[in-house]
């Protein structure tokens, strides 16, 4: 816990691939903005109420960029950092402003309203020359030297992020019987390769086959403005775990162990943690137990 006489804590040196710029005052307009290259971390903070710091660079036709930025002291919902890059001429190309149109009812009736201010950004320039980045709160209500943050401008490296797995807390499979795993898995700033599952620590009797993909691009109901620059591609996996007839029963779980390996230009890269799940092969009974128990 730090109290309110704590000295705030010391701002991270940039990693050796990237420079580093550390913001400063007049910076408002952008005849008064601080120039900085791709592959830059700037340290600011929104020092008062309506404070607006803006920031200048050069980018070529073509450049995939990432924006990253994150409140390392005061957090969301507090300090909401708000990005806009802007053109030459003033005019806005984009927001970490993410907008949603949900629809209700039988009549899909949307109504739109705001999801969040992300803390990540893509974008890919069509054109050559100077751009410029304004950082404020979202509201402009806020502000005060506590409410630092730390923005990473880079280019975009395409991989694979997290894994969502269903189920994840434990898995009973019947002798005979079989249990389909389905996982999520995001295509991060224009991954756009494969992924390869294996698993280790079956018991006994339990073999595991691949299953049918599905389409991870629909979001039913739910429609996101300008979705490519905040939502990643998705891949959703099915894996079917299958015990033989004449499985043994396992007196206690054992862990299965699933691993990813991303697969470019038929390229296989390093396995990647995906989830540890507790398996067992149990009685019929035992199994509707279980279903009973987790209903409770």
């Amino acid at each position: 816990v730090t109290s309110l006489d704590s000295p705030p804590p010391p701002i991270a040196e940039a990693p050796d691939h990237l420079s580093h710029l550390k913001e400063k005052e007049p910076n408002d307009l952008p005849e008064q903005a601080l120039k900085f290259s791709v592959g830059t971390m700037i340290d600011g903070s929104i020092g008062a109420p309506g404070d607006r710091d803006t920031f200048k660079f050069e980018v070529e036709a073509g450049q995939q960029l990432v924006f990253e930025i994150e409140t390392p002291e005061v957090k969301p919902p507090h300090f909401n950092p708000r990005l806009e890059l802007r053109g030459e001429k003033g005019n806005e190309l984009l927001t970490s402003i993410h907008m949603v149109s949900q629809r209700y009812g039988g009549g899909g009736i949307p109504s739109n309203y705001l999801k969040a201010a992300e803390p990540k950004v893509i974008y890919t320039f069509e054109r050559s020359g100077h751009y410029y980045l304004e950082i404020r709160d979202v509201t402009s209500r806020y502000g005060n030297s506590d409410y630092v943050y730390r923005l990473v401008v880079r280019p975009q490296i395409p991989h694979v992020g997290a894994f969502e797995v269903n189920p994840a807390d434990r898995i009973n499979l019947i002798p005979g019987q079989a249990r389909k795993l389905n996982i999520v898995t995001y295509q991060e700033e224009g991954f756009s390769g494969e992924v390869l599952f294996t698993c280790s620590g079956l018991p006994t009797g339990v073999k595991l086959f691949p299953g049918a993909e599905v389409d991870g691009k629909e979001r039913p109901n739910e429609i996101s403005e300008k979705e490519e620059i905040f939502v990643p591609d998705v891949q959703k996996t099915t894996l079917v775990l299958l015990a033989d007839p004449e499985a043994p029963v396992t007196r206690m779980p054992q862990w299965l162990t699933l691993e990813a390996r991303p697969i470019v230009g038929g390229q296989v890269g390093s396995p990647l943690p995906v989830a540890e799940i507790p398996l067992m092969v149990v009685k019929p009974e035992r199994a509707e137990l279980s279903k009973d128990t987790a209903r409770d």
